[in-house]
C-alpha cells in the first residue's frame, strides 16, 4: 500500500486567503530569508508519502492501517503532515522574529505576550490543541476521547516529546487569552490545506473516529518526524517559492533526499546456506540451523525464536537465514542485529555486509553500523568518508540514489535516524535505549518496528539491562516485529522472562505468561507465537567435545608460571583475567623472566586507545581466526580481559582463566579448539582441550569455601563465583571436565536455579552471598524502573520522556548499563607548550584555540579510552579532568563531545590521588606513583 501524492500536487495551486501566507514558519539571518508556515506544511505533505512508503515497510503499514477504523493510512499521514506546524500561527510564536512579526501585526493579528509565555506555549502543543478543536468542529459530533488523545500525541510529539495532559492544560490556559483572530486563522489554514489535498467531510469524519492505539501513534509520529526533517532541508526545499510551480518543487524535494535502498529478503532456505555464507564445498546445514529455518517457516504470524547452542556452532548463520524467512513472510524490509559491544558490532557488520551482497548483488541497501565509534571502523569508515562531505547529522545527500550496492546512506548517520536505515548492525544499547525515557523515542521505535530484530549473546545482559530488554521486547511484540535471540545457553528463569515479555506485548494480555516446556535438552530452540510456546531439541551435528577442567592453587605468579610451562613446546594459549589491572600485571610477570619473546605474548583489554585496540584484535583474528590469512604462530600467549569471550573468532589450544560464573566459563570453553574442522596442528600436550582455573584453589567441599581475589569478586559477586567453583569443581573431580553440548544446559540451570547439596562447610557464606546478590538485583531493578517507559497500551506515551532532557540523549547508552564506567577521554601528550596526539599518529600539533584539521581530529578520535569511574570519583578528579577541556573540539564532527586527557611529556598524569601512565604495550596504567603497579581497582 503506497501513499500517492499526485492528487495533492494537482490541487495545491489553489490560492489561500492572502493573510494565511503572512505567517512565517522558518527563517534565517534575522528574518532576511523566510518560509511561510503554509509552504512548509505543504512541503511536508508532499514528502510524507515518499518517506512513509520508504521507511515503514508494507507489512507494518498494513497492520497499522487495519487498526485505523474507517480512516485510510494515506489520509492519516497527510493530515498529520498538514497539521504538525499549524501551532506556529500563534501569538506565542510569531513574535520570536520581530522583523517578521511586524507585517503579521499590521494585518490585524495583534498581541504582545510577555517573553516567558513565548516558551510556555510551544508550537507542537498549540498545534495539538488546535487539531483537536478543529476535528470537533468539522466532525459535527462528539469525538471520542481516545481519538483526541491520539491526534494530540501525534502532532504534539513531533519534536520528540509526547505532551502530558498537564502540559496541554497549561497551554490551553494561554490560548484562552489569545485574541480570537489567531485561532480562527489556524482553523482556516487547516480548512484550506485539507481541501487542497482532497480530504473532504467523509474523510474528516473517519479521521475524527480513529481508535488510536499507542503503537500506531508511535509509528505515525516517527514517520511524521522524519518527513518534517526532510521537508526542513533548505537544500531540498529552498525558501524561494517563486522559482518553480508547487508540483515541481515537491518532486525536486523528494528527489534531493536519499533515503537509501531497502533490503529485499530472498528465500533464506537451507539450500542457499553454502552460497550465502561462503561455506567450504561439501558443507552441510547443521541441525540447529535447519531447525531455525523450519521454525521461521512454520511460525503462525509474528513471533520470537530463542536459539541456544554452543559457541562456534553457526548461530549467526541460523539467525540470518531465519530472519530472511520471517521478513519475507511478514512483508518487512529491515534487520537490526544487536551485539554486546562495539568490537563485536564491527565484526558482525562485515559479516552482514558480505551476506547482503551474496543475496542480491545488484540491490542497493542502506546498511548502517550504529555505535559511537562506527566511523572509525575500516570498511564502514571508507564508505562514511566517501559519502560524507558535510556534517554527519545532515539529512540530504545529492548522490545518485539508484547506484547499486550496500551503502551507509548519509541521511541515516545522524544519532536519531540510524535505526531507520534498512539494515543496522550495532550495540544492544541501541535496542535498550528504546525502553529508556528520552527524547525522539518515536524515531527509534519507528526504526525497530519494521525490522526483524536479532540479539546476539543475550545472556550477557545483567539484571539491570534485562529490565530494559524485557520492556523493549514487549514493544516489539506489540508492533508485531519478529525477534531472534541467540545465546550459548540461558538459565531457565531468564529464558522464561524473555518469552513472557515478548508474548505479553504480542498478545496484549496481562494474564499469566505461557508455559515454557521444561525440556533440559541442548541445543534448544524455543519458538514463541500468539498461540503459545514450542521447544525443539534439534540434536547436535555428531561432534560432542570434551574439555578437561583443572583447578589450580595460587594467583597471578602461579598463572604466569603455568602459561610459560604450557607453551614451552609451542602452542597458542589464551588467558582471561577479570580486570584490566590483573591482565596488565600478569603480562609483566609472564615477560619478566625473559624466556618469552616479545612477539610471543599479546595483551588485550579496554584501556588501549580505540585505534590501537582495533589493530591488536585484527592481528589476533588474522593469526587465530577461521578466515585469518596469516600463518598460525608456533607460540602465542594472549592475555586478555573478558573481551576475548565476546565475539572474537579465535581458536586457542588451551585456556587459563580467573574463576568466573559457570555460564562464562562455558562461553570461554568455546574458544578452545574452536575450529576443529580446519585440521589445526597442535602440540601433543595440548591435543585435548583444556581449561585451567585459578582464584578458587582446588574446591574442597569438606573445608571452608575459597576466598576469591578481591578484583574478581568485585566484578562477579560472591554468589555466582561460589556456584561456579562448586559445580565445576564437582565436574572436574567426578568426570574430569565438561562435555559440550551434553553438560551445558544442566550446569547453567543448576547454577542459577539452585545448586543441590550445598556443603555444610559452605552453607553460611553461601546463604549470605545469595541474600546479598538478591538485594543487589533488587536495587538494580529499582534504579532501572525509574527511567523505564511504560508497557504498550494505557495511553501513557506522555511518560516516555518526562524525566529526560536534551542533554541526556548523549548519555542514553550509559543509562541502560549498570557498569561502573567513567568518562571517555582522548589521550594527548604535552610537547613543550603544545599538545600532540600519541606517538605513532600524526606529528601535527593539536590546535587549542582554533579549529582542528579534519585528519588530525580523526586521528585523535582513535585515541579514546574510557576511564574507570573510581579514577575520577570525587570532585578533585573531575575538576582536574575538566581543566583539559578544549573548546574548539565542539566544532569538529570527530571530537564533538570528547574530553581531552593531557599526559605529560613522560606520558604520565595525576588525577586526584591516582597516577595514570600510558604505555604502548600495557595501555593506560592506573597506579599511585609514576611507574608504579597497575593496581588500585578493577
Amino acid at each position: 500500500m503506497c501513499l500517492s501524492v499526485t492528487s495533492e500536487e494537482a490541487r495545491v495551486g489553489h490560492r489561500p486567503a492572502p493573510d494565511l501566507e503572512l505567517f512565517w514558519g522558518k527563517s534565517s539571518s534575522g528574518g532576511a530569508a523566510w518560509l511561510p508556515v503554509l509552504a512548509h506544511l505543504r512541503d511536508t505533505a508532499s514528502v510524507i508519502g515518499h518517506v512513509a512508503d520508504t521507511l515503514v515497510p508494507a507489512g507494518l503499514r498494513d497492520r497499522v492501517a487495519g487498526r485505523l477504523g474507517e480512516a485510510s493510512w494515506r489520509d492519516a499521514m497527510v493530515l498529520a503532515a498538514l497539521a504538525h506546524d499549524v501551532g506556529k500561527v500563534s501569538v506565542y510564536f510569531q513574535p520570536k522574529v520581530p522583523e517578521l512579526y511586524a507585517r503579521v501585526r499590521d494585518a490585524g493579528f495583534t498581541g504582545d505576550p510577555p517573553q516567558a509565555d513565548l516558551t510556555a506555549a510551544p508550537h507542537p502543543l498549540v498545534g495539538a490543541l488546535t487539531l483537536a478543536d478543529w476535528l470537533r468542529a468539522r466532525a459535527g459530533r462528539r469525538v471520542p476521547r481516545r481519538t483526541l488523545r491520539g491526534w494530540r500525541a501525534v502532532v504534539g510529539g513531533h519534536h520528540g516529546v509526547f505532551p502530558s495532559d498537564a502540559a496541554l492544560e497549561r497551554v490551553r490556559t494561554l490560548l484562552d487569552r489569545e485574541p480570537a483572530p489567531w485561532s480562527q486563522a489556524r482553523h482556516r489554514m487547516l480548512d484550506q490545506l485539507v481541501d487542497d489535498h482532497g480530504i473532504g467531510d467523509r474523510e474528516i469524519a473517519a479521521l475524527a473516529a480513529v481508535p488510536w492505539e499507542d503503537r500506531d501513534v508511535v509509528t505515525v509520529t516517527g514517520a511524521l518526524i522524519a518527513a518534517d526533517w526532510v521537508a526542513s532541508s533548505e537544500t531540498a526545499f529552498p525558501y524561494d517559492l517563486q522559482a518553480v510551480p508547487p508540483a515541481v518543487r515537491a518532486e525536486r524535494g523528494r528527489a534531493a533526499v536519499d533515503l537509501g535502498g531497502r533490503w529485499r529478503p530472498g528465500d533464506g532456505d537451507a539450500t542457499t546456506f553454502a552460497r550465502r555464507f561462503g561455506l567450504p564445498a561439501g558443507s552441510v546445514v547443521r541441525p540447529v540451523q535447519a531447525a531455525a529455518v523450519r521454525a521461521a517457516t512454520e511460525l503462525d504470524g509474528p513471533g520470537m525464536l530463542v536459539i541456544e547452542n554452543e559457541t562456534g556452532a553457526g548461530k549467526t548463520e541460523a539467525a540470518l537465514a531465519a530472519a530472511e524467512i520471517l521478513a519475507r513472510r511478514l512483508d518487512l524490509d529491515g534487520l537490526f542485529f544487536a551485539q554486546p559491544t562495539r568490537v563485536t558490532s564491527d565484526a558482525m557488520y562485515d559479516r552482514v555486509r558480505t551476506w547482503l551482497t551474496t543475496g542480491d548483488p545488484s540491490a542497493s541497501v542502506s546498511l548502517i553500523l550504529a555505535h559511537g565509534k562506527a566511523e572509525l571502523h575500516g570498511s564502514y569508515a571508507a564508505g562514511w568518508l566517501s559519502a560524507q562531505a558535510a556534517d554527519p547529522t545532515c539529512i540530504c545527500d545529492d548522490g545518485d540514489p539508484a547506484a547499486p550496492g550496500v551503502e551507509a546512506t548519509a541521511w541515516f548517520r545522524g544519532r536519531r535516524t540510524a535505526l531507520l536505515a534498512s539494515v543496522v548492525v550495532g550495540t544492544i544499547d541501541q535496542l535498550l535505549v528504546a525502553a529508556l525515557r528520552s527524547r525522539h523515542l518515536a524515531m527509534r521505535h519507528a526504526g525497530l518496528a519494521g525490522k526483524v530484530v536479532v540479539v546476539d549473546e543475550v545472556h550477557a545482559a545483567d539484571s539491570f539491562m534485562q529490565r530494559y530488554l524485557h520492556r523493549a521486547l514487549e514493544w516489539l511484540g506489540a508492533y508485531g516485529s519478529p525477534v531472534i535471540l541467540l545465546s550459548a545457553t540461558l538459565p531457565r528463569g531468564q529464558r522464561e522472562a524473555l518469552v513472557a515479555a515478548y508474548h505479553r506485548g504480542l498478545t496484549g494480555s496481562d494474564g499469566p505468561p505461557p508455559a515454557v516446556p521444561d525440556d533440559t535438552g541442548y541445543p534448544r530452540l524455543t519458538a514463541v507465537s500468539a498461540s503459545g510456546v514450542r521447544v525443539t531439541v534439534p540434536g547436535t551435528d555428531g561432534r560432542p567435545r570434551f574439555t578437561r577442567i583443572d583447578f589450580r592453587d595460587g594467583d597471578l605468579p602461579e598463572m604466569a608460571a603455568t602459561v610459560r610451562d604450557l607453551t614451552g613446546d609451542g602452542g597458542c594459549v589464551g588467558v582471561v583475567c577479570s580486570t584490566v589491572s590483573r591482565a596488565q600485571e600478569l603480562y609483566r610477570l609472564v615477560t619478566a623472566t625473559g624466556d618469552v619473546a616479545a612477539g610471543e605474548v599479546v595483551l588485550l583489554h579496554s584501556r588501549f586507545p580505540a585505534g590501537r585496540r582495533a589493530r591488536i584484535e585484527a592481528d589476533l583474528v588474522a593469526a587465530l581466526g577461521r578466515r585469518g590469512p596469516g600463518t598460525r604462530p608456533r607460540r602465542l600467549i594472549v592475555i586478555s580481559t573478558q573481551i576475548i569471550e565476546q565475539g572474537l573468532d579465535l581458536d586457542l589450544d588451551a585456556l587459563v582463566s580467573d574463576i568466573a560464573p559457570v555460564d562464562l566459563i562455558i562461553q570461554r570453553i568455546g574458544r578452545v579448539h574452536r575450529h576443529r574442522d580446519l585440521g589445526v596442528t597442535r602440540p601433543p600436550d595440548l591435543a585435548t582441550p583444556r581449561v585451567l582455573v585459578f582464584g578458587a584453589g582446588v574446591p574442597d567441599e569438606s573445608a571452608p569455601p575459597p576466598v576469591f581475589p578481591a578484583g574478581v569478586a568485585a566484578v562477579y559477586g560472591d554468589s555466582r563465583l561460589l556456584a561456579g567453583a562448586l559445580l565445576l569443581g564437582r565436574v572436574a573431580r567426578t568426570r574430569g571436565g565438561v562435555t559440550s553440548p551434553d553438560d551445558v544446559a544442566a550446569l547453567v540451570d543448576l547454577a542459577y536455579s539452585g545448586v543441590p547439596d550445598v556443603p555444610e562447610a559452605w552453607r553460611e557464606r553461601w546463604d549470605r552471598a545469595r541474600r546479598e546478590e538478591d538485594e543487589r538485583d533488587e536495587r538494580r531493578r529499582h534504579r532501572a524502573d525509574a527511567l523505564l517507559i511504560p508497557p504498550p497500551g494505557g495511553g501513557t506515551l506522555d511518560r516516555w520522556s518526562s524525566t529526560m532532557s536534551v542533554a541526556d540523549e548523549s548519555v542514553g547508552a550509559a543509562q541502560v548499563r549498570d557498569a561502573d564506567d567513567g568518562p571517555e577521554v582522548v589521550l594527548v601528550r604535552r610537547a613543550g607548550d603544545r599538545i600532540r596526539p600519541l606517538a605513532g599518529l600524526t606529528a601535527a600539533d593539536v590546535p587549542v584555540d582554533g579549529p582542528v584539521p579534519d585528519d588530525t581530529a580523526r586521528d585523535l578520535a582513535r585515541c579514546t579510552v574510557r576511564l574507570p569511574a573510581w579514577v575520577v570519583r570525587g570532585r578533585d578528579g573531575i575538576r582536574e579532568l575538566e581543566q583539559d577541556a578544549v573548546a574548539s573540539w565542539a566544532r569538529s564532527r570527530w571530537l564533538r563531545g570528547c574530553q581531552a586527557l593531557v599526559l605529560g611529556e613522560d606520558l604520565t598524569r595525576r588525577l586526584g590521588d591516582r597516577v595514570l601512565r600510558y604505555d604502548d604495550t600495557l595501555g593506560l596504567v592506573v597506579g599511585t606513583e609514576p611507574g608504579g603497579g597497575a593496581g588500585m581497582g578493577p
